[in-house]
């Protein structure tokens, strides 16, 4: 009976460590959120690139714990390309996983919304842009134009 208690204890031990290296940390991204934020899920950040940077720094500090990075629902609009190297994906002994939280949809856009058209003479119509912009694709109400 003894040595079934020291096992029972051993084994509880093992599992303990055993967990407790596996675990995750979880930096939540929300539509609604803020960068100042600390990522937690009550307090997500608001871009991929704030929970990109934020993952960066814990890859160094938690060699040995996965790091999720989970989306919430909603369109999360990119002003700028975002761009990934090979240590944004972690370690050898560790992993990055960009996720939607529960199946949730999540959208990257790095489209403009052009709402200032002008119908012309001809017919055709028209919009002026503030900016320099490489148009490459063209939607209208949903559907590739």
């Amino acid at each position: 009976m003894k040595s079934l208690k020291i096992l029972t204890s051993f084994g509880l031990i093992l599992l303990f460590f055993s967990c407790s290296n596996s675990l995750s940390l979880k930096i939540f991204v929300s539509p609604n959120g803020s960068d100042k934020n600390s990522g937690t899920k009550s307090q997500p950040l608001l871009t991929p690139s704030a929970a990109k940077k934020k993952a960066s720094g814990l890859i160094s500090e938690n060699p040995d714990k996965d790091i999720h990075i989970v989306f919430r629902e909603g369109t999360y609009e990119l002003s700028e390309s975002l761009e990934f190297n090979r240590t944004d994906g972690g370690r050898e002994s560790q992993e990055v996983i960009y996720e939607a939280f529960n199946d949730e949809k999540v959208i990257f856009s790095g489209g403009l919304e052009v709402s200032n058209w002008i119908e012309r003479d001809d017919g055709l119509w028209e919009a002026r842009l503030d900016q320099d912009y490489s148009i490459e694709q063209l939607y209208f109400e949903g559907k590739r134009a």
